[in-house]
């Protein structure tokens, strides 16, 4: 029988990690955040992002991935890992590199690619059996996977920033709002796996991550407290992660927009 261990929080020692659901339109600077993050493993699906990575960090690593079948050898190579640590923080070791930040590029181009995979699945045993296509069948298991993948980076124990796209809801004749580019109820749920949800907007020549705005249909949440000393400037003009929590932390819940942080971020730059 295996021996029960029980230890204190403080001897645990789990080293607190961000896991990030950052969204935001094409082109906001998605890409470019994730590709900035500490020692990235980047699994790109979105292949014209590739230059913005190369700009961002050309020691970044990269995955190409155009299914989900794709994505199985890189888990199962983080899953063998063991965690460890050194002055940059904890990181797995996949093909002699050390992995401290996984990227997900994105999880919006994700999905498509395996709902066409599902699909075609789908397809092969309808004709095989003469039955008609489940489409509800195709999206329950889409799902299935989806939660599955966003639960499996949440428990890695390094960080991770999954990236996708927002998309515009119409809620009546002249109302709309934005929300997470996922499918059907996923766009609401998936926020629940990450312990930080951003928003990222253009403001001018500036990328503007933005935790809290009342004029957005996109979760948000603020990042716990964590240590962001070794998250790299996010732009040469722009502020820091610690610095943009610590400006939040008395600003950010009054709904400020994208132009109001670049005011103050440009005069603290000056």
């Amino acid at each position: 029988m295996k021996k029960l261990i029980i230890q204190t929080a403080s001897e645990l020692q789990i080293a607190p990690v961000i896991n990030l659901l950052l969204t935001g339109e094409s082109g906001t600077g998605k890409t470019t955040f994730g590709a900035r993050s500490p020692r990235p493993l980047i699994l790109q699906t979105e292949l014209q992002g590739h230059a913005a990575i190369v700009a961002a960090n050309p020691d970044a690593l990269v995955i190409p991935i155009s299914s989900l079948d794709d994505l199985k050898p890189v888990i199962k190579q983080l899953n063998i890992s063991t965690l460890a640590a050194d002055e940059l923080g904890p990181y797995l070791t996949i093909a002699g590199h050390k992995v401290g930040s996984l990227i997900i590029d994105s999880l919006t181009a994700l999905q498509v690619a395996a709902h066409d995979e599902l699909a075609k699945e789908e397809e092969a045993a309808a004709k095989s059996s003469k039955k008609r296509i489940n489409k509800f069948s195709v999206w329950g298991k889409l799902k299935t996977q989806i939660s599955w993948l966003l639960r499996w980076q949440r428990d890695l124990g390094i960080h991770t920033v999954v990236l996708a796209l927002e998309k515009t809801r119409t809620l009546d004749e002249d109302i709309s709002t934005q929300v997470i580019d996922l499918v059907g109820s996923m766009s609401g749920q998936a926020p629940a796996f990450f312990n930080a949800c951003a928003n990222i907007r253009r403001s001018g020549e500036r990328h503007v991550l933005v935790w809290s705005d009342e004029k957005t249909g996109v979760p948000t949440k603020r990042p716990p407290m964590t240590d962001f000393s070794l998250w790299p400037r996010y732009t040469s003009a722009d502020i820091n992660v610690t610095d943009l929590q610590e400006f939040l932390a008395t600003n950010g819940q009054s709904g400020k927009m994208a132009d109001e942080l670049s005011a103050r971020i440009t005069q603290e730059n000056k």
